[in-house]
């Protein structure tokens, strides 16, 4: 299954995206490490576009989580909320356009 990952790159990421591969899943990431680099911004319907084509499944798991130090402070969450609330709006807006029907 072809399957594209965001937030490839963190600690639950690499260790999903790792896993896909070995069970010969046909993983596209961003910035990922032992799989297919796709190049796009994930506010970007686009560029996600693009980066869609071909995948029948998309993982999202990026965020952006404070250092344990700044987590008390709400503004050390604002870059997570946009992640969460904004990327995830264009990345499934960019799945429907190509037909990936399965999101998680």
């Amino acid at each position: 299954m072809q399957l594209f990952v965001t937030g490839a790159t963190g600690v639950l990421g690499q260790a999903v995206m790792k896993r896909l591969s070995a069970d010969g899943h046909a993983v596209h990431v961003l910035h990922g490490f032992g799989a297919q680099p796709i190049e796009a911004d994930l506010f970007d319907r686009g560029e996600l576009v693009q980066a869609l084509a071909g995948c029948e499944a998309i993982l999202h798991l990026a965020t952006r989580i404070a250092s344990t130090s700044k987590m008390a402070k709400r503004a050390s969450w604002y870059e997570n909320d946009h992640i969460r609330r904004e990327d995830t709006r264009t990345l499934v807006e960019a799945a429907l356009t190509v037909g990936v029907h399965v999101i998680t």
